[in-house]
């Protein structure tokens, strides 16, 4: 992500939440418009469906009314071409009713009436009835209006056997000559009809009418105050229509005229009988017309709430993330700062170098060390800069580092300077990989970072510090070399002075007073002090001079070498040797570290206490790369603040009465142990006796170390190589 991004989500935390409920309230807001659209759409089909279905319902009712005016039809010019004959046979007119009602099955009854308004014919056997035809409207019309159109009408108070409305269609029944003889009726079954009327419906809640040209509700799925009104332009329609010719079908009339609001909630649409002074109008509740629109929207609606959710949610996901990129992206940027401050400040020289060895970038103190500017560095390559002498061992050693055959390289070489001189450096070249180790361009080859420190100085000082190093060692050489030859010289002029002091004191001691033997007791036992010390100063110098090369040796041995020489001090003073039978197998010159040995087991039986015998145990003990072999005594023990003190050459604890000896035994075991790469100390206790403890390197250990001293003897340094 871009830093300005990420500072912009840094300073305004809440940018992106905002931004997300800005969207999401957009989304409600544009399906809240879809929506409110959709539902007049519905609306609109709504409509336009009822009024095909009002259509649909006039069509069926025409077809119908035209089934039974057709019945009416045939029985009136039955009944008016033989009046005289029908008005006397009614057995035969009841059959001639029956027969026209076969074809009509939503009549219910037919009656013949005559110009009185009484009932001559009945397709049922005859009883008693109490309707009054001449009263009716429908027959007074027909009476009055010579019109031979079907005419339907809703009378109140019923036939003989219900006193429900009945719903009448009847002719004007008439002579040949148009005398008025009377009426024929067929009271149709309203059940019927509104059964026909309730299948068309479409709607489950739709109520549907049929219509007068007053307005009048003949039958309905419903009581007629629950229907909707017959709008006012329908009905002058329908009394336009009154009287008209016997074309039956759907009569176009304008939507507009057809349609009307229903009620507050309702949607309601008319349409015409066929020619009829009919029209069935239709209401269906708005609720249910938009059904599919709600079930719709519902659905939609919880789409958008699991779309707000998701977008909620996302949100907050990406800007929980964006704050953690933000806190990455500073981190990143604070380790960049820490990362300049370091490569710029840094002591040594640093630069980053690709991998066909070109410089991206270089520091300050490598740019100075070159004595050049970094802009003149940037771009080259270090090999270019290189002394000639030393262009192989760097190309190999970047070749290593670069394919990860080494994992780092470090060695010296030199660089050009402008003025023609060169600048020594230790370079050390590492891959460019991160915390983790990888590759920082895991899919290209690998770039390197060198650091670089000037050692001119160093090389000068180490120099001075090799010259005086051969100085010491020549030194050294000379006193091992004159203390050998020393002591090796002056063990003949003291064998002869000790020789000749007890020749005298043999020839001449009776003659002699006691002073004079005293003194001559007193030149030998000296003379013998010092051929003593003489050879202990020998064996002292012997220590690495004259030793053999290492090897492996068993310590088991080299104690029981050490036990055997020591026989007759452990006779004579009763000690108890214990010496465990493993004792581990060691580097070591066998002569040197079986001295080692014989000097401590002697230092533990001579420097005993009277009142017991001494008691020597030796243990071993393992410390990881090395053995640690201990030597117990109980004998008089070492005060603490001699520890370091009986290391020292000629340093002694006690005098010449109390125990014999130079001073020099313990010296020599501290060489012997610093000879194997190891060291000797000692714990004690005044009284209790004393632990001395020789640590020795592990036998691989050892080797390992040899090989490795051995491998650096082989190669030649690099001053030694200048200055040869």
């Amino acid at each position: 992500m871009p830093r300005r991004l990420a500072r912009t989500l840094h300073s305004t935390p809440a940018a992106f939440l905002v931004g997300g409920l800005a969207l999401t309230l957009l989304i409600w807001v544009i399906g809240g418009g879809f929506a409110w659209h959709s539902r007049g759409t519905e609306l609109e089909r709504a409509r336009a469906m009822s009024r095909g279905v009002a259509e649909t319902l006039a069509f069926n009712a025409a077809a119908t009314l035209q089934n039974i005016d057709g019945a009416l039809t045939s029985l009136t010019a039955e009944f008016g071409a033989n009046w005289a004959r029908y008005e006397f046979e009614r057995f035969r007119a009841t059959g001639i009713l029956r027969a026209g009602m076969a074809g009509a099955p939503a009549v219910h009854e037919s009656v013949v009436v005559d110009a009185m308004g009484r009932v001559l014919h009945r397709n049922v056997s005859p009883e008693p009835d109490s309707r009054a035809f001449a009263d009716w409207p429908t027959f007074q019309w027909h009476r009055e209006n010579r019109s031979l159109s079907l005419r339907l009408s809703l009378h109140e108070g019923g036939g003989p056997a219900t006193r429900t409305p009945e719903l009448v269609a009847s002719r004007r029944l008439s002579a040949p000559d148009g005398r008025f003889l009377g009426v024929v009726l067929m009271v149709l079954d309203r059940g019927y009809l509104e059964a026909e009327l309730h299948a068309g419906r479409l709607w489950r809640g739709a109520l549907v009418g049929l219509y007068d040209d007053a307005g009048r509700v003949l039958v309905g799925t419903a009581p007629a105050a629950e229907l909707p009104p017959l709008p006012d332009v329908m009905s002058a329609r329908l009394i336009g229509l009154t009287g008209g010719g016997q074309a039956y079908g759907v009569v176009g009339i304008p939507r507009s005229a057809a349609d009307n609001a229903g009620g507050p909630d309702a949607l309601a649409a008319f349409a015409p009988v066929g020619s009829l002074p009919l029209a069935v109008g239709l209401e269906v509740p708005e609720a249910e017309a938009l059904e599919r629109w709600r079930d719709d929207t519902i659905r939609f609606s919880i789409l958008l709430v699991v779309l707000t959710l998701v977008l909620v949610i996302t949100a907050l996901a990406l800007r929980g993330a964006l704050r953690e990129i933000s806190a990455n992206q500073r981190k990143v940027e604070e380790n960049e700062r820490r990362f300049r401050s370091i490569f710029n400040n840094a002591g040594a020289g640093i630069a980053l170098v690709g991998p066909d060895g070109v410089v991206a970038e270089i520091n300050e103190q490598f740019a100075r060390m070159l004595q050049r500017e970094r802009r003149e560095v940037v771009g080259r390559r270090l090999l270019d800069l290189t002394v000639p002498e030393d262009v192989e061992v760097s190309r190999v050693n970047s070749e290593g580092v670069r394919t990860g055959a080494l994992p780092t390289a470090q060695y010296e070489k030199r660089y050009c300077l402008p003025d023609g001189s060169a600048v020594w450096v230790e370079v050390t070249l590492s891959p460019q990989i991160d915390v983790a180790n990888r590759d920082l361009s895991p899919d290209g080859p690998r770039g390197s970072v060198v650091v670089a420190r000037d050692i001119t100085q160093r090389r000068a000082a180490r120099e001075v510090i090799q010259e005086k190093t051969r100085a010491l060692e020549r030194s050294n050489i000379e006193l091992e070399e004159f203390a050998y030859v020393a002591s090796h010289d002056l063990q003949e002029p003291l064998r002869t002075v000790a020789s000749y002091l007890q020749l005298l004191q043999r020839r001449y001691g009776a003659k002699l007073d006691d002073d004079a033997r005293d003194y001559i007791g007193f030149a030998v036992a000296g003379a013998h002090r010092m051929s003593l010390l003489i050879q202990d100063l020998l064996q002292y110098s012997r220590v690495g001079r004259m030793g053999r090369p290492m090897r492996p040796v068993d310590l088991t041995a080299a104690v029981r070498q050490a036990r055997e020489a020591l026989s007759q001090a452990v006779a004579e003073s009763g000690a108890t040797l214990t010496v465990p039978p493993d004792l581990p197998t060691v580097l070591a010159d066998e002569a040197e570290i079986t001295r080692l040995f014989q000097n401590l087991l002697g230092n533990a039986i001579k420097y005993r206490r009277p009142d017991r015998a001494p008691d020597v145990r030796v243990t071993v003990e393992d410390d990881g790369d090395a053995w640690t072999i201990a030597v117990h005594d109980n004998g008089i023990g070492i005060a603490t603040q001699y520890y370091e003190k009986v290391f020292k050459i000629f340093q002694r604890l006690h005098g010449r009465d109390e125990y014999a000896g130079t001073g020099v035994g313990l010296s020599i075991c501290k060489k012997i142990a610093e000879r194997h790469g190891g060291r000797i100390w000692v714990e004690s206790e005044p009284g209790a006796g004393s632990v001395f403890r020789v640590s020795l390197p592990k036998l691989e250990t050892a080797l390992a170390a040899a090989a490795t001293a051995a491998a650096e003897a082989a190669e030649t340094p690099p001053l030694e190589r200048e200055s040869a």
